[in-house]
């Protein structure tokens, strides 16, 4: 029989299982302790998000904003009706990933947050309306299910694309001194939403300080900018990214470091130049300079 946590839903064996006794409402309205089965990790958890007023205020407050759209802007109901209980296990069910759930939906990690949930109702509503408006059904649960069937579908697609837009502020976030350098250098109109998917690539495959030295680089080579600055700003970053892959750092090292020897015998070569002017002055400005003896 296959065992899973009530907090994360996954797969739980009897050396990482915690038995804990949490508090339920009832359908008679009472509270109830019902013994429920979690990992160690999970159930510190869970038992820290319960307690936390934030936590539970926010939630509530996203239900109530679940609850007003569904009502308003998907069914179309009255101000002063109310959802069926049908309708709110049902929406409840989606926030747990269940049919219709008894008991608790609150605070558990598994399923789908009720932001996701709002976010999949605000994409869906135009179809769903659409079809509500030319098709008939033959009860009120019918159309429940349809409406259901549809967020269920899209629930994960507008997970994903909360999960990567998590991803991507997190990545600007850590990482704003290569962003900042990134524009500053190559593209100074470029926005951030843009570059985020490559930066991320190349940030995994290389990491920050690499790709940092890389850039600077690049940036040293008057051939590679002229080019860059000269292509178009989708495909800057394409270009930059094709030289970090194919492994052209090493050119590019090689490169500064002939310019830095270079710069070197022209700056000794400035330092004598003043020596030698100095020891002309010196010599009562004879027509003749020591550095060309």
């Amino acid at each position: 029989m296959t065992i899973r946590c009530y907090h994360c839903n996954g797969l739980l064996n009897e050396n990482d299982m915690v038995i804990k006794p949490i508090p339920l409402v009832c359908k008679n309205g009472k509270v109830r302790n019902y013994k429920r089965k979690f990992h160690m990790e999970c159930l510190q958890e869970y038992m820290k998000n319960s307690t936390n007023r934030e936590i539970r205020k926010s939630e509530n407050d996203d239900w109530s904003k679940v609850y007003e759209y569904y009502k308003r802007e998907i069914m179309r109901y009255p101000e002063t009706s109310n959802l069926s209980t049908y309708e709110v296990r049902r929406l409840n069910g989606l926030r747990v990933g269940s049919y219709m759930p008894n008991g608790n939906t609150r605070i558990v990690k598994k399923g789908y947050s009720y932001k996701t949930i709002l976010l999949t109702m605000q994409f869906s509503k135009s179809a769903i309306v659409r079809y509500i408006d030319s098709h008939k059904f033959h009860d009120g649960e019918h159309k429940i299910n349809y409406v259901m069937s549809v967020l269920g579908k899209n629930l994960d697609f507008i997970a994903e694309k909360m999960r990567l837009a998590q991803e991507i502020g997190e990545m600007t976030q850590g990482n704003r001194e290569l962003i900042e350098y990134y524009k500053r250098n190559f593209d100074e109109y470029i926005k951030e939403n843009s570059i985020s998917g490559t930066f991320r690539v190349l940030l995994k495959e290389y990491g920050e300080d690499k790709l940092l030295e890389a850039f600077k680089l690049i940036v040293c080579d008057g051939r590679a900018m002229e080019y860059i600055k000269a292509i178009e700003s989708a495909h800057r970053l394409n270009y930059i990214r094709k030289i970090v892959s194919e492994d052209k750092i090493p050119e590019l090292e090689r490169k500064a470091a002939q310019r830095k020897k270079q710069m070197k015998a022209v700056s000794d070569m400035e330092d004598e130049v003043t020596v030698s002017a100095t020891k002309y002055k010196r010599k009562g400005g004879k027509r003749h300079l020591d550095w060309l003896d």
